[in-house]
């Protein structure tokens, strides 16, 4: 088996555990930290799209829920049939939840060359948005 190269990034946010999950998979609240309209049928075999602020589009489909704690899709970019697979785990703190987030390339999509646009590359925008939401 061939290692595949992944980026894990790991955020702890001023927000419950809940709240988390809810900005993980309603789409409203997901959209508000990607920047660019999101609808994903979060569900075992549901399927969406992202698009990004310059319009391109991602393909999802979820592979994996445990409400409140786990989540699993394989997103593709454009036509050039790039993918990554992306799962995220919400933990909870004794002061807040802890988001960590792992994106796996998936065939010669290079994760480590992306990553400022991936997943791991917005969590400083959903940390942003809790903390605006916290001194409201």
């Amino acid at each position: 088996m061939r290692d595949e190269p992944e980026v894990t990034r790991m955020v702890d946010l001023d927000a419950t555990v809940d709240e988390v999950w809810t900005a993980l998979t309603d789409d409203v609240e997901r959209s508000a930290w990607f920047g660019g309209d999101s609808r994903i049928d979060i569900r075992p075999g549901g399927r969406g799209e992202v698009v990004e602020p310059d319009g391109s589009v991602r393909r999802v489909e979820v592979g994996h829920v445990d409400p409140g704690r786990r989540l699993g899709w394989r997103w593709s970019h454009g036509t050039d049939g790039a993918a990554s697979d992306v799962e995220f785990v919400v933990e909870p703190l004794t002061r807040g939840a802890r988001l960590t987030v792992t994106e796996r390339r998936v065939g010669a999509y290079d994760v480590q060359a992306s990553a400022a646009s991936t997943i791991a590359g917005r969590l400083l925008d959903l940390e942003l948005l809790f903390l605006a939401r916290s001194r409201v």
